[in-house]
């Protein structure tokens, strides 16, 4: 198969969201076909989301296994995916997934969280060829059925190495428990960035030998590790970032503690930024373009095209009420209009509208104009 040109994408991340929210009172995702023409109707023609390879390569191990899992909550992502236990198969929902986006000519880039289920198989995901392992499982399958071609990215761990996604690497790349996540944000030794070289280095290789797709390891961009590490091996960038990173604006807005899951904090970040948003607009918005700029001009450096689908203004926002409050969001549809603009200027490939571009985020998502004129814009440039 021959990687045909990345094509401009007005993308979006459901990440696991789109298998685990199909039940009980979290059933917006239920109805695959109704959820995928809104997405259509908003303009977007590319999405990306889990295709779980730490289950999918247990299953393909043993065709006699049963097709079903208990998948827990996210620790690190409560405003996505399920917030209790759910119990699912996964081939039967993929494969319909992935025809459903085929029907509609969207474009699907393949990453993963490595959500904790009750068998504990993200734990078994360790080195580089273990990575190797799940992903050559999870794209022989996803050839198998007929759905390479529909396929433009595969981001091996979402924001690797973060310990909430890269929980049994970070263990090998920084020698301490999952728990201590100020490990992945704290400068970083040489044999740190040897580690994180050697999963890059390790893993994209043996996957090419065999597949024909572009691959990357997707990155926060918050610890500013970007120049430590060799990308040469990646086809493209993934950068997923927000005003919620820099100090001039995660610090006031209380936006910082929304991000660390402070209780409480979400409803206190959106009051803040609600409030302060119209005074200090345009100092937020330098701040935003300069760190935009200074990841586009590492991506131009590297000779990379660049793909944000987790951007541009909250890193976690909503939940519970204010998913209902169209008010508590208007300072970020204002941030991400900017922000959508500042992207397409700097030569972005692939463009989010924000990383709150689902469902299950009804005061977002029921907006079908905002989108649309974000999406419009994004495609005509070419």
């Amino acid at each position: 198969m021959e990687i045909v040109p990345l094509r401009k994408l007005a993308t979006a991340m459901w990440d696991f969201t789109w298998l685990t929210r199909r039940f009980g009172s979290e059933a917006e995702y239920a109805d695959f076909d109704r959820i995928l023409d809104e997405f259509c109707e908003r303009g977007y023609n590319s999405l990306r989301i889990d295709p779980f390879p730490h289950y999918l390569s247990f299953l393909e191990e043993d065709n006699s296994r049963r097709d079903e899992f208990t998948v827990l909550p996210q620790t690190y992502s409560k405003q996505w995916g399920n917030s209790v236990p759910i119990t699912t198969d996964l081939r039967r929902p993929l494969i319909s997934f992935l025809e459903k986006c085929r029907e509609r000519n969207l474009r699907v880039g393949l990453s993963t969280w490595f959500t904790p289920d009750t068998m504990d198989l993200r734990s078994r995901v360790r080195t580089p060829s273990d990575y190797v392992y799940v992903w050559q499982s999870t794209l022989r399958f996803i050839q198998k059925e007929g759905f390479a071609d529909i396929i433009d990215w595969v981001d091996l761990c979402n924001e690797f190495p973060f310990m909430g996604w890269a929980y049994g690497a970070c263990e090998e790349i920084f020698r301490t428990g999952t728990w201590n996540s100020l490990a992945y944000f704290l400068p970083w030794s040489k044999k740190t960035v040897s580690a994180v070289q050697k999963y890059i280095d390790n893993t994209i290789p043996e996957l090419k030998k065999e597949f024909d797709f572009r691959f990357t390891f997707s990155c926060m961009c918050l610890p500013r590790k970007e120049n430590l590490i060799n990308i040469k091996r990646f086809d493209l960038v993934e950068p997923h970032l927000w005003l919620t990173d820099t100090l001039s604006f995660g610090v006031p807005s209380m936006g910082l503690l929304s991000t660390v899951q402070f209780p409480l904090a979400n409803h206190m970040h959106a009051a803040s930024a609600r409030v302060l948003h119209p005074t200090f607009r345009k100092l937020w918005r330098r701040r935003l373009e300069q760190y935009m700029e200074r990841i586009s001009s590492w991506a131009r450096k590297e000779k990379k095209p660049l793909i944000t689908t987790e951007g541009w203004a909250s890193t976690m926002y909503g939940g519970g009420c204010l998913n209902e409050k169209e008010r508590a969001w208007c300072w970020i549809k204002d941030v991400c209009h900017d922000a959508v603009h500042m992207a397409i200027e700097k030569g972005w490939r692939g463009i989010c509208t924000s990383n709150f571009c689902q469902p299950h985020f009804p005061a977002m998502w029921k907006d079908v104009n905002w989108h649309r004129k974000l999406t419009t814009e994004i495609l005509r440039c070419r």
